[in-house]
């Protein structure tokens, strides 16, 4: 039990992944009632760069060799009706930017106030240099509000 692996001194905390509120909420009001360790955090910001997909290493149906969506057949998420074309406008708002991609999406998700920590991956130099460089880059207003324009267009494509 993860109480008493708390207790042992083993784990410091207990934390949920992709756990919805209500979940959060069953987890936090069973540990109050059976006097267990609450849960302290919880992790959904998991792929900022949806498997490479905000990278746009992928566009146009590509798949370079050694990438996940090469060598995995697990991308169906990232390949839903829409998906591409607000990925493509994404694209035109970083280069208007002077941005990656790959900056553009994880400055956003840095920009969270709610958001701790991130998640990232990268299989090369290049492509941690760009995630770490990514915490660095603040958006201002004009940014946030064309990303808010393409959002209200395009929303959540990869439900």
């Amino acid at each position: 039990m993860l109480a008493d692996l708390v207790k042992a001194g083993k784990i410091r905390h207990i934390g949920l992944s992709n756990e919805s509120a209500w979940g959060t909420m069953r987890f936090l009001q069973a540990a109050e009632k059976l006097s267990l360790p609450r849960v302290v955090s919880i992790q959904n910001a998991y792929s900022p760069l949806g498997q490479g997909m905000l990278t746009g290493k992928y566009r146009g149906g590509a798949r370079p060799a050694g990438s996940r969506w090469a060598l995995f057949d697990r991308q169906q998420r990232y390949q839903t009706p829409g998906a591409e074309a607000a990925a493509e406008t994404y694209f035109k708002l970083v280069e208007e930017l002077s941005l990656t991609p790959t900056e553009l999406a994880l400055a956003f998700v840095h920009s969270r106030p709610f958001v701790t920590s991130m998640i990232i991956g990268a299989t090369n130099l290049d492509q941690l240099a760009q995630n770490i460089d990514a915490a660095e880059i603040e958006l201002g207003k004009e940014a946030m509000d064309r990303l808010n324009t393409v959002y209200n267009v395009h929303s959540s494509p990869c439900r």
